[in-house]
């Protein structure tokens, strides 16, 4: 697994030391930094990482958390058919739906969040950072 999506949830816990998730999202982002993997964030989550980050302290520093995002992983397009295989799809939640269709369409290999059962649907890997960590040492 050479290219993985990695959803915002993951990405939050990074950004805000979020106990008890930090470590795990912190060695996943490590590797990602230092080439041993490729990480992709779909352009969607850049907006709703940044809204929530607004939220708890201000804009310019939420800015600053996005760029220091960005200048370690690659953005993963929305395509327009992305968006029509999501409407199309059975999935219950949109945001998780069109997250599969932009790993999909941009080559990821599995897609890393916290929440897996909301990826009952997905046609890929759908592992936490700690399984994900695992699979690649062991």
């Amino acid at each position: 697994m050479k290219k993985i999506l990695i959803d915002s949830d993951v990405c939050l816990d990074l950004i805000t030391a979020r106990y008890p998730f930090f470590q795990e999202a912190n060695r996943l982002f490590s590797l990602v930094e230092n080439g041993n993997c490729e990480g992709v964030v779909s352009a969607d989550s850049f907006s709703n990482i940044y809204y929530i980050l607004r939220k708890f302290s201000n804009s310019s520093k939420a800015r600053e958390q996005i760029k220091n995002l960005r200048k370690i992983t690659n953005v993963g397009e929305i395509r327009t058919s992305s968006i029509d295989s999501t409407l199309a799809s059975e999935w219950n939640d949109f945001e998780d739906a069109l997250q599969h269709a932009c790993a999909l369409e941009n080559g990821c290999d599995a897609i890393i969040s916290r929440n897996k059962q909301d990826y009952k649907k997905a046609e890929l890997p759908v592992l936490t950072a700690m399984e994900f960590l695992q699979k690649i040492s062991g």
